[in-house]
């Protein structure tokens, strides 16, 4: 009965029951249909090309001049407030406009853990596929 209540009121409101996440479902390779690409290691480390920048991290007086970034940097496994299991990445931008900066990434996608977004300030989030599983180093 419980369990017909919770579906219930999950189609009544538009809501998805998210999984729990594991690092295994981050670590491996990401792409966007913009060209940009993520890399999760089971290391910890964090390497990013062309993506979308965070205006949080931009050093120029225009936050959108500089849209699009790449940079390492370190992640970790965590719930995203108010959005669910992602992750949070200390990234270290290669971009002198750019300054080091906190980015979040939260799990989406019809199934399960299959697609990440790239959360903003402002703006759309930029959706990321699973390409292939990353191997650990």
């Amino acid at each position: 009965m419980a369990a017909l209540v919770a579906a219930t009121v999950a189609l009544t409101f538009g809501c998805t029951i998210e999984p729990a996440a594991t690092r295994a479902d981050a670590i491996g390779s990401w792409e966007s249909q913009s060209g940009g690409r993520m890399e999760f290691y089971d290391d910890g480390r964090f390497v990013a090309t062309n993506i979308a920048l965070n205006n949080l991290c931009s050093k120029e007086d225009d936050a959108f001049e500089h849209q699009r970034i790449s940079g390492t940097g370190t992640w970790e496994l965590t719930e995203v407030p108010d959005e669910g299991p992602g992750t949070s990445i200390v990234f270290d931008a290669k971009d002198s406009s750019v300054r080091n900066c906190l980015i979040w990434s939260v799990f989406t996608g019809i199934e399960p853990l299959s697609e990440m977004q790239l959360r903003h300030q402002y703006g759309d989030p930029e959706r990321y596929r699973r390409t292939t599983k990353t191997p650990s180093r």
